[in-house]
């Protein structure tokens, strides 16, 4: 089982990358899976394709060193979420692998249903419902990330 399951979530990558749609497998509570890598300022796939009326649970996988975010909504949605990033002050110490602690900042957006921040190595998921013909972007807002390029486009069609 768990080998088909992997093997699954291969082809859904590949599928997805690819622009194609209606080929991805449901999950248990009815939504599609959708796996995106986060590694060197940018999510893969760069492009998704999915349909009004589609939920999908995307798992957010972070290949890289440093915490990324994902944050899903429009460009508006976008710039409130890194207008917010900008503006936060409060910060925490988070202990890290390796005997290393850094500063994480805590914000608002941290309870976000649409937003969710994955450290190096980790996972994250966030399940969305798609209600109309639209184009979406998945971005990062840590520090510097969405301005180098990390943003990847959800295009919903009828």
């Amino acid at each position: 089982m768990i080998r088909r399951v992997v093997g699954l979530t291969i082809l859904l990558v590949g599928t997805v990358s690819t622009g194609a749609c209606g080929t991805n497998a449901a999950l248990s509570d009815g939504s599609q899976l959708i796996v995106v890598k986060m590694t060197n300022m940018t999510f893969e796939p760069a492009t998704i394709t999915v349909h009004v009326g589609d939920t999908a649970t995307f798992r957010f996988v972070n290949s890289d060193t440093v915490p990324h975010e994902a944050v899903i909504g429009d460009a508006a949605y976008q710039a409130r979420h890194a207008a917010m990033m900008n503006s936060m002050t409060t910060t925490s110490t988070i202990p890290a692998e390796h005997g290393r602690s850094r500063a994480a900042s805590l914000h608002p957006g941290m309870n976000d249903p649409n937003a969710v921040t994955v450290a190096p190595g980790a996972t994250g998921t966030i399940v969305y419902s798609f209600g109309k013909v639209t184009q979406l972007q998945i971005g990062c807002h840590e520090p510097g990330h969405y301005e180098a390029g990390m943003k990847a486009i959800i295009d919903v069609q009828a």
